[in-house]
């Protein structure tokens, strides 16, 4: 009667295994009984953590995307600071040209070639002192690279007409 008590209740409980009968359970010792049951709660234990920590790990590729994209808008702003600061200091450098009132960047394009390293083409526009409505206009060409002196930049080509 005992037995077939227990039968009942593990077939209730679903704890029979697929294709088990009744009188195949009720024939098992007690402790292989107990230890399948065990089993099984542990395998579904273990496929919700395994499920926890899929979303842990998207949660981080997330995180890390964010990370990587502030850090390389950080490294854009850093190297283009570089590049417009070459810029200065060449035409500052220039002993043809008289001291500058203004400096002015237009279409400006920046493209990331590698991992620590920007190429930018940009239009400077200068604006003389003494002659406010004349523009000379510049096309640059330069390169900056992230290195242990933080970011240097060097022309890539020789200044042209826009």
């Amino acid at each position: 009667m005992r037995r077939l008590v227990t039968t009942a209740v593990l077939l209730a409980w679903g704890m029979t295994s697929v294709g088990q009968s009744a009188e195949t359970v009720a024939k098992e010792p007690q402790e292989l009984i107990r230890l399948r049951a065990e089993n099984r709660l542990l395998k579904a234990t273990l496929k919700q953590r395994n499920e926890e920590i899929a979303a842990l790990k998207a949660t981080l590729k997330q995180r890390t995307g964010e990370i990587t994209a502030i850090k390389q808008s950080t490294d854009e702003g850093e190297a283009v600071s570089a590049m417009d600061e070459r810029i200065r200091k060449a035409y500052r450098a220039d002993p043809t040209r008289p001291l500058l009132s203004a400096l002015e960047f237009e279409d400006r394009k920046v493209t990331r070639t590698t991992k620590g390293s920007y190429e930018m083409v940009v239009v400077c526009s200068i604006v003389y002192p003494d002659r406010p409505t004349q523009r000379d206009r510049t096309r640059w060409h330069i390169r900056a690279t992230h290195g242990p002196n933080g970011w240097q930049a060097e022309l890539a080509s020789l200044p042209e007409a826009p």
